[in-house]
């Protein structure tokens, strides 16, 4: 997996940071989340003794999306799936279709087709997945209630391109 930080709102633009990242599923899992923590910023309001984390978007959210692109990728396209963190969204870019004839819409709905039943089978045992096909449709609340918007799916013929608006910062 390559992840990168891209200050600014355009991909063409050279990394602040970047790492690639490499090994067993469940560590690089954990290596991507400490990506997105270093990158994502987490103000916090005191409440009572003490400051109360609110994250920009929902960590359940990012690691559905993460999950999702492990879980689901075509492991027979060579190449990274790619994780982009701009100013305005995350890109996570996964190599190869969506599995069968699934479309945006049928992901929108909860369709559920494992294409890679081993990877899933480990997810599982983790704790990461619920086997219900739900993940999707609770990404899409969890960030419509974070940011206001929706997020982007884009089926193309080599890759799935998810992108998760982030909120506007006011300075």
């Amino acid at each position: 997996m390559l992840a990168a930080r891209i200050p600014g709102v355009d991909v063409s633009i050279e990394p602040s940071d970047m790492k690639e990242i490499t090994g067993r599923l469940l560590d690089i899992i954990d290596q991507v989340q400490r990506f997105l923590r270093l990158h994502l910023p987490i103000p916090h309001k005191i409440k009572g003794f003490s400051p109360e984390a609110k994250p920009e978007l929902p960590e359940e959210a990012l690691r559905e999306a993460l999950i999702n692109a492990v879980a689901h990728r075509d492991y027979t396209v060579h190449g990274p799936i790619r994780l982009f963190i701009l100013d305005d969204r995350i890109e996570i870019h996964t190599p190869g279709k969506a599995p069968n004839t699934v479309d945006a819409e049928a992901m929108r709905a909860g369709i559920h087709v494992v294409r890679n039943p081993h990877i899933y089978g480990r997810l599982s045992d983790a704790g990461l997945v619920t086997r219900a096909g739900s993940g999707i449709r609770r990404m899409i609340r969890l960030i419509k209630e974070a940011t206001g918007n929706d997020i982007g799916i884009d089926l193309r013929d080599f890759e799935v391109l998810i992108m998760i608006p982030r909120k506007k910062r006011t300075e």
